[in-house]
């Protein structure tokens, strides 16, 4: 009997993104986000950044980390 995914394995891996998410290093975020609003690119939305290390984690509002590994379709 197959397992129904939770909706934190469906939000990470059903395929089904409306964004593109990409990542940069910190020290240019800010930088990077007003180049592309000065260039139209208005719902760029920061959603995290990348440190040195492996692995990948989402934080929880109760500020615990949650190893995501690697998910989705590849191509």
């Amino acid at each position: 009997e197959s397992e129904l995914p939770t909706n934190l394995d469906y939000f990470l891996s059903s395929g089904e993104e409306f964004a593109l998410l990409f990542t940069s290093p910190a020290d240019l975020s800010e930088e990077l986000l007003s180049k592309l609003q000065s260039e139209g690119f208005h719902d760029v939305v920061p959603i995290g950044w990348c440190q040195k290390g492996e692995g990948a984690f989402l934080r929880s509002k109760d500020n615990i980390l949650i190893s995501i590994g690697s998910k989705g379709w590849v191509y």
